[in-house]
């Protein structure tokens, strides 16, 4: 340091180019340390708001496959595996012919020719008996199930991503609030199950008439006038299939954090954040398309 005069006659030392050399350094060290606290303070803050809208969207997903995708296609599975073993017992019992009823010996594939009833002839007593018995017994308390579902679970409809062929006709859109999707299969499927309950109430008062015979052997009295929708199935599966991808790779991601904050236990095991741009990019592709439906209790996701 040098010494100058000030106008009262004392000296005073003043600073060298070295001491300017090391305030400016304390000054530009404590301003690195500042700003590296403030972005390590915004990516944490984003890192855990991108945890959560994940981890939210993941249990979104999983309610959707638990709550109403899931129990969904297991019920559909059985109402069709019920329909197979009805048919089959008809050959058992004597009552049909099983060249006439199935396609092959191993009764697996029903002939799409044989129905239960028919328009323009009436069915035998005791296929009409058998017919009651599985609707009764088997085929309504499932689709009382399936029924609760889609009119319960309206929060958690998914919309597709991919229209195939067999759902290009099952929503609509329109509402009060907005565009609302609603698969129309699903109406053509309430009113089916709900066709069903008038036709149980008329057989019951049909064979307290007839001593438990059945009057009306024709289709009208004994199905339903709406047609079981054939796109329902399709369209559960597809939805199905899609909201499992889909968590696969939202697990993927919540997973894949933990293993950057805890560390892998093998050493060949992507890295925490590999794991997380995969997964990411996976989700990325699965979102092409979705503009972004879950608003409202009807909206899908």
């Amino acid at each position: 340091a040098s010494a100058r005069t000030t106008p009262s006659g004392s000296s005073v030392m003043a600073p060298s180019g070295d001491e300017d050399a090391d305030t400016i350094f304390r000054d530009l060290s404590l301003f690195i340390s500042v700003a590296t606290g403030v972005a390590a303070f915004v990516f944490q803050f984003i890192s855990a708001r991108s945890e959560r809208q994940h981890r939210h969207r993941l249990d979104h997903v999983q309610r959707q496959l638990g709550e109403l995708y899931g129990p969904l296609k297991g019920r559909l599975e059985a109402t069709r595996s019920a329909a197979l073993s009805a048919k089959r017992v008809l050959c058992q019992k004597g009552l049909a012919k099983a060249d006439d009823v199935f396609l092959g010996e191993r009764m697996e594939v029903p002939n799409p020719e044989w129905l239960w009833f028919h328009k323009d002839r009436p069915q035998t007593q005791e296929i009409t008996r058998e017919w009651r018995r599985w609707v009764r017994k088997v085929l309504m308390p499932i689709n009382e199930e399936c029924l609760s579902l889609m009119l319960e679970k309206t929060h958690l409809l998914h919309r597709p991503r991919k229209i195939t062929p067999h759902i290009e006709a099952s929503f609509r859109s329109g509402g009060l609030s907005g565009p609302v999707y609603w698969p129309t299969v699903f109406d053509e499927a309430i009113g089916h199950y709900l066709s069903y309950r008038p036709l149980e109430d008329a057989w019951a008062e049909e064979e307290a008439r007839n001593n438990g015979r059945a009057e009306n052997t024709y289709e009208a009295g004994n199905i339903a006038v709406h047609h079981f929708p054939k796109s329902l199935p399709h369209y559960v599966n597809q939805c199905h299939a899609e909201l499992q991808e889909e968590r696969e790779a939202l697990l993927q991601i919540v997973d894949a954090r933990a293993l950057r904050l805890f560390g892998s236990a093998k050493k060949k095991e992507p890295t925490g954040a590999q794991a997380v741009r995969a997964a990411r990019a996976r989700l990325g592709m699965l979102d092409a398309g979705d503009d972004g439906a879950d608003k409202g209790s009807l909206h899908m996701a």
